[in-house]
């Protein structure tokens, strides 16, 4: 199992760990970093509404998040929660990149 994939592993259940976990206020708008295997992963949570949240995952080594930024404007209703992976957008570049 390569670096990148068990940091979105472990993102994805960490973010179904947190919405497990919340009242149906939803999630909280935030920004921050997760430590994973490897490096930090970057996220960011906008909105706060009660609706299901949406994770956006970017596509490609070396890409971002940025591409999803319009789909902040769902953030009215659901959370939408951003997420670049290792060695993409603001998350850590690792030196191994397996």
């Amino acid at each position: 199992m390569t670096v990148k994939f068990r940091s979105l592993c472990v993102l994805v259940v960490g973010v179904l760990l947190i919405v497990g976990c919340t009242d149906r206020e939803g999630l909280e708008p935030a920004e921050g970093f997760v430590d994973v295997a490897g490096g930090r992963a970057w996220y960011r949570i906008v909105g706060s509404g009660t609706e299901t949240p949406v994770l956006l995952l970017h596509g490609g080594p070396g890409a971002s998040s940025a591409y999803f930024e319009p789909l902040a404007a769902l953030s009215d209703e659901r959370p939408v929660i951003f997420y670049d992976q290792l060695g993409g957008g603001n998350s850590d570049r690792p030196d191994d990149p397996s």
